[in-house]
């Protein structure tokens, strides 16, 4: 189970990395709904697995005290209520879009490490190009399915990397 510290009181609380990317999908897919075009585009199948890829603008911001380029988001959505939390937790992007994108990250760096990723799954992708200024990236989500209190139905993103 990856394991992480939600910020105190934030929209998206969930305890893992994988449930905190759950519920982002579900949050800029609601955030969307009225835009002309969405840049997070999700499906779920009958085998219980939420696929999508994503396109957000980006921006680079040179920091002229350490002389490093920085990649960041470019707000998009509409005005929506979002908090990472105060204090914040383990993700710290302030708007939607920057902390769906630093869930995205995190996921991908533990990926990319054996003993966090033991079978070796690739379920997201990021990347940034630095010319057109947008993150692309694709997003694999395995989820079960419960009934609920009063017969509602409960869906979470089954956990597939380790803390």
């Amino acid at each position: 189970m990856a394991k992480i510290t939600p910020g105190t009181e934030a929209t998206s609380n969930a305890d893992s990395i994988e449930g905190q990317l759950w519920q982002l999908a579900h949050l800029v897919n609601n955030a969307e709904r009225n835009l002309a075009s969405q840049r997070l585009n999700v499906t779920k199948s009958d085998d219980f697995i939420l696929q999508g890829d994503f396109t957000m603008p980006g921006q680079i911001v040179y920091d002229s005290s350490t002389g490093i380029f920085i990649t960041t988001t470019t707000p998009y959505l509409p005005e929506l209520a979002f908090s990472p939390g105060s204090p914040v937790g383990t993700i710290k992007g302030i708007t939607l879009s920057q902390y769906f994108i630093d869930v995205v990250s995190y996921i991908v760096n533990w990926q990319n490490k054996k003993d966090k990723n033991p079978n070796s799954l690739t379920n997201c992708t990021l990347n940034f190009d630095y010319n057109s200024l947008q993150y692309s990236g694709t997003l694999i989500l395995p989820y079960t399915v419960e009934m609920g209190a009063n017969g509602s139905i409960v869906e979470s993103a089954i956990e597939w990397l380790t803390t």
